[in-house]
């Protein structure tokens, strides 16, 4: 109960109860991430306030969004897309099943591309596609 004392605690409860909608797994990912945020929504899961969800593959999901983003080439966009949902995501996903990712399984299993490694790949992607000649 300490813990529900804290400033930011509140603040964040306070933040939570303006908001009408009832509170879900997709109404907490529209708050600022936080550790005080990652431990309510625990909290929330093990009281069975919320259903269980893998955070470690959210995350990924998030990662892969945001690096996307990041990319101002439609082709490469594309090329990236494929990659990371339809190889990383699929697969990581089927070799799950019902199961969550923990720590050491997500350092098995996720892909290990930094969004600095992205241009690479996309450009090695695409020059076996055919689309880059080179010189």
């Amino acid at each position: 109960m300490f813990w529900l004392s804290g400033s930011k605690v509140g603040g964040l409860l306070r933040q939570i109860g303006r908001d009408e909608r009832p509170v879900t797994h997709d109404t907490l990912d529209e708050l600022p991430a936080s550790k005080v945020l990652a431990h309510l929504r625990s909290v929330l899961v093990a009281t069975g306030a919320l259903p269980p969800r893998d955070e470690r593959l959210v995350a990924l999901d998030q990662w892969i969004t945001s690096a996307l983003q990041a990319r101002t080439d439609l082709t490469e966009r594309r090329i990236l897309h494929g990659y990371a949902v339809w190889h990383h995501l699929r697969r990581l996903r089927r070799r799950l099943g019902q199961e969550h990712t923990t720590h050491l399984g997500a350092e098995r299993t996720l892909p290990r591309h930094r969004s600095s490694e992205l241009p690479r790949l996309a450009v090695r992607q695409r020059s076996h596609a055919g689309h880059v000649h080179p010189g």
